[in-house]
């Protein structure tokens, strides 16, 4: 939970990223291709674009279309040499380079979607699949998912764009208008200092989480930051890399298909002044129902997220075993209570026991989803004690 606004699916209260045992191999390897991909598309994007098909720039003023609707202007300075003045080869590449970018920063919109790769094609079909979902099911203004794809984040990245103006950009070209929170929580994510799983080195990574901010609820697209491909800050026994990269971007997009468990306005302010460190902490809490209340809120959001998830994923097929290891993983920390859904998943395993597998695949979208909102209800995290 960031802030208890923007919905993880790792607390802050105990910091996992340490841990050793990343499954795959494709670490390094995926980052030097990631880096390869972006710089040539940096060349040569910029290159063809001025050359041939979108509008060209001066020495003295950058492209400026305002019809094209997802454009953006960002400022550059350009050398404006005098009429007489003979510019050195130096003086003439900076120049070039400078139009260049400042043309392919104007017109981020067309040049980033040509930096997809086989990861962006699986985001882009989870995306359409849960749109269609959430377009069909939820009864909140939340119709349709936005996810931020890290290749087209690291476009922006080389084209010289801040990380405000890339996130904001990759959000307009999926007809979004995010407000300040939602981009400044977008930012942390998807640039998001980590220490390497198998090395004392840190890179920058994703943290994925939902940005679903209650300050803002006339927004009808919820933004995702989804988890990276290759370098995960956080380690699931038993689940390969892939496996552990789909459940925690179901995790997220179940955030916000999630339309029973909602955070008011004033929930984000009270969440910051609530530690669960220590036993002690969690005594200070007995006397604030407004915080139980809360936080009761806030850990069915999440156990809602990872019974949807696991859920969906066994219907697709997966082996109902998954549900074991997320099981043992959340229980293995015991700081963030806000993201204990065991006693949930146990509940969806008995379920599923219950009525047979194959009944169970059965399952149209809209039966699912209440069968994981009556499993939450009935074993989620409560205000009263339990026995």
């Amino acid at each position: 939970m960031r802030e208890g606004v923007f919905l993880s699916i790792r607390g802050g209260m105990e910091d996992f990223r340490h841990k050793k045992g990343l499954r795959g191999q494709k670490s390094l390897t995926a980052v030097w291709r990631r880096l390869r991909l972006t710089t040539a598309l940096t060349v040569s994007m910029t290159a063809l674009g001025a050359l041939a098909g979108a509008p060209q720039v001066s020495a003295q003023t950058p492209a400026r279309t305002e019809q094209a609707q997802n454009e953006i202007q960002i400022p550059v300075q350009v050398l404006t040499p005098a009429p007489d003045t003979v510019l050195t080869p130096e003086q003439r590449e900076d120049a070039i380079r400078k139009i260049l970018l400042a043309d392919a920063r104007t017109h981020y919109a067309q040049y980033a979607p040509l930096a997809k790769t086989e990861y962006s094609k699986e985001l882009a079909q989870l995306q359409t699949r849960m749109s269609a979902y959430m377009a069909r099911h939820n009864a909140n203004a939340l119709k349709r998912a936005a996810p931020l794809d890290p290749a087209q984040f690291d476009v922006g990245l080389a084209f010289g764009m801040t990380t405000g103006q890339t996130i904001s950009a990759m959000l307009k070209a999926q007809h979004v208008t995010p407000g300040k929170n939602t981009v400044e929580e977008a930012v942390d994510g998807m640039f998001n200092m980590t220490a390497l799983p198998y090395s004392n080195a840190a890179d920058y990574t994703q943290e994925p989480h939902a940005l679903i901010d209650p300050d803002e609820p006339d927004m009808t697209a919820c933004a995702i930051v989804p988890s990276s491909d290759y370098l995960l800050p956080y380690h699931i026994d038993g689940l390969t890399t892939d496996t552990t990269v789909t459940f925690v971007n179901r995790h997220e997009f179940w955030h916000c298909m999630d339309d029973r468990y909602v955070m008011s306005k004033g929930m984000a302010e009270r969440q910051k002044s609530i530690s669960m460190k220590t036993p002690a902490d969690f005594r200070k809490l007995l006397a604030r129902p407004d915080l139980l209340s809360d936080m009761a809120v806030i850990g069915r959001k999440e156990a809602l997220a990872d019974a949807g998830a696991l859920g969906d994923l066994i219907r697709e097929g997966a082996d109902p075993a998954i549900i074991d290891k997320v099981i043992a993983w959340r229980s293995s920390q015991p700081g963030d209570a806000t993201h204990y859904s065991p006693p949930v998943l146990r509940a969806l395993k008995a379920k599923i026991a219950d009525m047979g597998l194959a009944k169970f695949r059965k399952l149209d979208d809209g039966a699912a989803k209440n069968l994981y909102y009556k499993l939450t209800d009935a074993h989620g995290l409560s205000m009263r004690a339990r026995g």
